[in-house]
């Protein structure tokens, strides 16, 4: 099931990382639990940017963080 993120929604950002992929893990830190990898260039939904880790939602729709120097906006 793919999710579907809202046209008006201004959460919509992209990964963007040298690697070809960032980490979406469990929790604010880089030691923390790596739940799903993210390519460079696909979007996410950002639920909270406070701090240096921000809450996304994947498109497969898992949620977790991601450093904020990974996300551009669109």
């Amino acid at each position: 099931m793919k999710y579907i993120y809202p046209k008006e929604s201004n959460t919509n950002f992209i990964i963007q990382d040298s690697d070809g992929f960032t980490n979406l893990r469990k929790e604010k830190n880089s030691s923390s639990q790596i739940l799903q990898k993210i390519n460079t260039g696909e979007q996410v939904e950002v639920l909270d940017q406070n701090g240096d880790w921000w809450l996304v939602v994947s498109k497969e729709g898992k949620k977790g963080y991601v450093h904020k120097s990974r996300i551009k906006s669109e």
